[in-house]
């Protein structure tokens, strides 16, 4: 009989939503509102172009980069 083991760096597959009115965000949380993926952030905090506060061990983005990216990414209203 084969048994299934899980690693303890795997992560469960739902993330919390954010609170609303939070001012900051986590890297999973503001990866799910982009429709982006953790790395890409990851990778954009360190080339400099997404601004992250760190507090203890966790990478936090503030809400207004998310908003930020996001109007980035979005055409102009006709």
């Amino acid at each position: 009989m084969e048994t299934l083991t899980m690693s303890t760096t795997d992560k469960p597959a739902r993330q919390r939503p954010p609170a609303p009115g939070a001012v900051l965000l986590s890297l999973d949380q503001a990866a799910a509102l982009l429709g982006l993926s953790r790395r890409s952030l990851e990778r954009m905090s360190q080339a400099g172009t997404l601004t992250t506060r760190r507090i203890g061990r966790r990478v936090l983005v503030p809400r207004a980069e998310v908003d930020r990216l996001a109007n980035e990414a979005s055409p102009p209203a006709a």
